[in-house]
């Protein structure tokens, strides 16, 4: 998970919502996520990350979905029947194909980095040993 991907869609989730009518403007929408227009103006640049308080205002006022936002799942908005966190999704089995690669990844990653703090533990225990 990217911040550069995290930027992206949440731009796209605001390009989505203003074409879907629920965003007045620019300056509205900042406001309602907690940002001044400038800030957002910078976010939507890319000179600015988006903050994990900005995400959070706009998971809570637009319903966005977290597994879009991070995993770029669809769908962007949670359904009115499934806008709680605890709910259970519904995805495609092209999606849910795409998120067991994703965490096949990960999982890897992760051997892969225990691995290597194993073997550094070893040299220091080697060194220390001298």
């Amino acid at each position: 998970m990217d911040i550069k991907d995290i930027n992206s869609r949440f731009i796209d989730a605001y390009n989505y919502l203003n074409n879907l009518g629920k965003v007045q403007n620019k300056s509205r929408f900042a406001y309602e996520i907690g940002v001044s227009p400038q800030i957002f103006t910078e976010i939507l640049g890319g000179r600015m990350n988006v903050s994990p308080v900005i995400l959070q205002k706009l998971f809570d006022t637009y319903k966005i979905s977290y597994d879009f936002i991070f995993f770029g799942l669809k769908p962007i908005i949670l359904p009115e029947e499934s806008s709680s966190i605890l709910s259970e999704p519904k995805y495609d089995k092209q999606e849910l194909q795409l998120f067991k690669e994703r965490l096949a990844d990960k999982e890897q990653l992760i051997e892969s980095l225990k691995k290597q703090v194993a073997n550094l533990e070893e040299i220091i225990r080697l060194k220390k040993a001298q």
